[in-house]
């Protein structure tokens, strides 16, 4: 995902993805600062999901539950 980040680095896909990876080797932070460039690339639903979910690991809980709710807006 790093690799297809490096040739488009705008890409929402691409960020939301890296970011993804991140998430699951557990670097939350690092995944949310992706997840909020993927978002000023593009507005698909899943990046508030996504990015929520790792405030969630967190234990962010209000600003989970914020994005949660953009989800389901």
């Amino acid at each position: 995902f790093q690799r297809a980040h490096n040739l488009q680095p705008a890409d929402p896909i691409a960020l939301l993805l890296l970011a993804d990876s991140r998430a699951q080797l557990g670097q939350f932070d690092e995944a949310i600062a992706l997840f909020e460039q993927a978002r000023k690339a593009s507005d698909i639903s899943e990046i508030d999901l996504h990015e929520g979910l790792c405030h969630l690991m967190k234990g962010n809980m209000d600003k989970a539950e914020s994005l949660f709710n953009r989800v389901i807006e």
